[in-house]
């Protein structure tokens, strides 16, 4: 699709509405879940419901799937070294060098994407007069949510590889 950084407040195209359906209908069936088994935390319920939103708001407008769809790639490119680690740990593979690997992975990823790329992204929205203030608004609520997770995972990195406490993997 268009540049997310120079095609701001413009129309969705047909490839961001196709991208933004199949979504929102993973992160209904995701928020469904974490609220029934209760495996999720109050941050990651905020960002689904925040995101289930976005999406209901740009599927309405019929704008705004430039920058919904680069956000949803950025923030979400680091999930499968999530889901790795999970399957890792799971499996009783989570050590040695794979595990580093794959902590130092999910981290750069998550760091450069979600809070070096999406900084300039975010303030490119905010600032640029064409975006309606409801989308600002969500764009807002989503960068907050995004510094949250990046504290927390910074949090985890620190303690576990800079302070090196043993047997501890949060």
């Amino acid at each position: 699709g268009p540049f997310p950084f120079t095609y701001v407040g413009k129309p969705s195209t047909p490839f961001h509405v196709a991208i933004i359906v199949i979504s929102v209908g993973y992160f209904l069936f995701d928020f469904a879940w974490s609220l029934w088994y209760q495996t999720e935390g109050m941050v990651m319920l905020a960002h689904h419901v925040v995101s289930i939103f976005g999406f209901s708001y740009v599927l309405y407008t019929g704008m705004f799937g430039t920058e919904l769809t680069a956000v949803l790639g950025g923030s979400e490119a680091s999930n499968p070294f999530l889901q790795l680690r999970w399957f890792m740990k799971s499996s009783g593979h989570y050590t040695g060098l794979p595990a580093k690997i794959v902590d130092y992975t999910f981290v750069l990823i998550f760091i450069g994407l979600r809070l070096v790329v999406s900084t300039v992204l975010h303030f490119r929205v905010q600032l640029d007069p064409g975006v309606h203030f409801v989308c600002k608004l969500g764009g807002q609520a989503f960068y907050i949510i995004s510094l949250v997770l990046g504290y927390q995972i910074v949090r985890f990195f620190y303690r576990k590889y800079i302070v090196k406490r043993p047997g501890k993997d949060d």
